[in-house]
């Protein structure tokens, strides 16, 4: 991987994304998020989360039962693009 992100990284950054959890106000609960990984992948979520929280991608809202939110849209956004998800750069305004 050009990033160092494995493939349930990157699904869990793209449905965030998809999600459009870029602040705080708006995140993507936690539950949901680890129902769509062992669906997917028949992985466990943690391990994947924890490592985006510790190099900043996702940030956390809530205590336990917690949402997750995209914390660095600019990593993020770098990264996705990388891997051939379909991103935007920046705000696009018709003509």
């Amino acid at each position: 991987m050009t990033c160092g992100l494995s493939d349930e990284e990157l699904f869990i950054l793209y449905r965030l994304y998809t999600s459009r959890c870029f602040k705080a106000s708006s995140g993507y609960h936690s539950k949901k998020l680890s129902n769509l990984i062992r669906k997917k992948f028949n992985k466990d979520s943690k391990k994947n989360i924890q490592k985006l929280k510790n190099e900043g991608y996702i940030g956390t809202v809530g205590k336990s039962p917690g949402k997750y939110y995209i914390a660095d849209k600019t990593r993020s956004f770098c990264a996705l693009g990388q891997h051939g998800f379909n991103v935007t750069r920046g705000i696009e305004r018709p003509l």
